[in-house]
């Protein structure tokens, strides 16, 4: 930005009214005196975490084995890999290896993990698993707030992904996909990694703390610590996006009393958006009014799109579409994720587009299929099926993906043409994801004449939109009982 400067006076600008609108609201005097004894209180939690140095020991998610690859389309050689699906990992045959479904799964996220599991529920030994994944650990982003408030919580949020499988001769290949094609993917490390059924499940980027940083564990968990202290030292945030993550980072701010201002900037007339109740979306506007935070609707930050705003910390001038300017000590982007999915667009061609140009998100059919595609899919996060991304839909996307390629591997194992076989339907949760299938299909039906999908299902399967909330404890509890891991920790989420 141009007013980037934390020394600097503000900005005069004339011709423009800068005042903030009626319906900003003002830190309460209550509101300032609680904050110094808020900030007191956090003050032996700060002495720990930067004080004195302990010794601190290995984290136990770290290690893993190494596994074999598989980089041509003939037989491959067979290696052993640990598991925490099971004390008794199934040692797998060079023989059983090579005849078994190829699956690639490009990125270990929580939908990753989520297909894995079923996969070797299902298949067993019939399919093999190779995950290509350029971090050692998983971050679970969803906790990253919290650990913000308190960074002795991170290692409790950075898993590591090597010892994931229940069957040896599946494994985690340390390297990430520049392009992908039909048959193979290529890797930044020259390699070429052949498939029979590929699932991109690379996630999203999201700005700074919810990010792995540097090339680990040890980065992310000091970012955090930077985090923590300058929300104990700073005096003022700006918020930017007042969607669920915009949401529960002021919620959070306030209930550990920190800092004098609070200001969200949100594009909306209210809070949140239509996929929440107007009822909800009123009370919790109501709420964070009644603390004091100053709340500037209707209006866009001057900012650019995936380009982790904020990072690193410093204090800011922001202007707003609309010609305000808000100073800030700390700034934080929730406006939203951006896909992981720069080496899908080796997919686009000049009649259809797989990857959303604004947020670089991957266009999927009812089947979870890139569209144009048969056999690549894309799950979780990294899919534009619009509505709240939440656990449960990796969870359930991973599930559908899962029952095709179950039903494709019988197929496969009895010598048959195994794409012949119906994939199976994927259930819409949302009406705002039935509309993104729908735009899906209807470009994939025109632009690929082979395409024949039958009308699109509108007995929408609903659910009620998840609450707002800063306890996370059940959601890290699902994560840590699929890859096998018990959650000490439970109470402090």
């Amino acid at each position: 930005m141009k007013y980037d400067d934390q020394c600097a006076p503000p900005p005069k600008i004339t011709g423009k009214d800068t005042t903030l609108s009626s319906s900003a609201r003002t830190i309460s005097s209550v509101r300032t005196t609680n904050t110094e004894s808020g900030k007191k209180s956090h003050k032996s939690r700060f002495v720990n975490i930067f004080g004195k140095s302990k010794s601190s020991k290995r984290d136990k998610h770290e290690d893993g084995l190494s596994a074999r690859s598989l980089y041509s389309p003939g037989k491959s050689e067979s290696a052993y890999s640990g598991s925490v699906f099971s004390e008794n990992v199934s040692i797998v045959s060079s023989v059983t290896a090579s005849n078994a479904l190829r699956v690639l799964i490009v990125g270990g996220s929580v939908s990753g993990i989520y297909l894995t599991k079923y996969l070797e529920r299902k298949c067993g030994s019939g399919v093999k698993i190779t995950i290509l994944e350029q971090n050692e650990n998983i971050l679970l982003k969803f906790g990253a707030f919290a650990a913000a408030m308190d960074p002795t919580l991170a290692p409790h949020l950075i898993i590591g992904n090597k010892n994931m499988f229940k069957y040896s001769h599946n494994e985690v290949i340390k390297s990430t996909a520049t392009s992908i094609t039909p048959e193979y993917v290529e890797t930044q490390d020259g390699k070429t990694i052949y498939y029979d059924v590929l699932v991109i499940a690379s996630g999203s980027r999201y700005s700074s703390p919810c990010e792995i940083v540097g090339k680990g564990s040890v980065e992310t968990k000091e970012n955090l610590k930077t985090y923590f202290k300058y929300l104990q030292t700073s005096k003022s945030l700006v918020i930017i996006g007042g969607g669920a993550s915009g949401i529960e980072l002021a919620l959070r701010v306030v209930k550990e009393n920190l800092l004098n201002k609070i200001t969200l900037i949100h594009d909306e007339s209210m809070i949140l958006n239509e996929e929440y109740p107007e009822s909800y979306r009123n009370k919790i506007q109501k709420k964070l009014e009644n603390e004091g935070i100053e709340l500037i609707l209707n209006d866009k930050a001057k900012i650019e799109s995936g380009k982790n705003y904020g990072y690193p910390i410093k204090g800011r001038w922001l202007e707003t579409e609309s010609g305000k300017m808000v100073f800030s000590d700390m700034q934080v982007d929730c406006t939203g994720p951006v896909g992981n999915s720069e080496f899908v667009k080796s997919l686009n061609n000049d009649l259809m587009k797989v990857v959303d140009e604004e947020r670089g998100f991957i266009r999927v059919n009812r089947y979870l299929q890139i569209i144009g595609q048969t056999k690549i899919f894309a799950i979780g996060d990294c899919n534009n099926i619009c509505g709240i991304k939440t656990i449960d839909r990796a969870k359930s996307q991973a599930e559908t993906v899962s029952e095709t390629i179950h039903h494709w591997q019988v197929q496969f194992a009895e010598g048959k043409s195994y794409l012949e076989e119906n994939p199976q339907v994927w259930t819409i949760d949302s009406n705002e994801a039935y509309m993104s299938i729908k735009n899906n299909e209807l470009d994939e039906v025109r632009k690929a004449s082979s395409t024949n999908h039958r009308l699109l299902n509108e007995a929408i399967s609903k659910k009620a939109p998840p609450e707002i909330t800063t306890r996370k404890a059940d959601n890290i509890k699902q994560i840590y009982k699929v890859i096998g891991v018990e959650f000490k920790n439970r109470s402090a989420f």
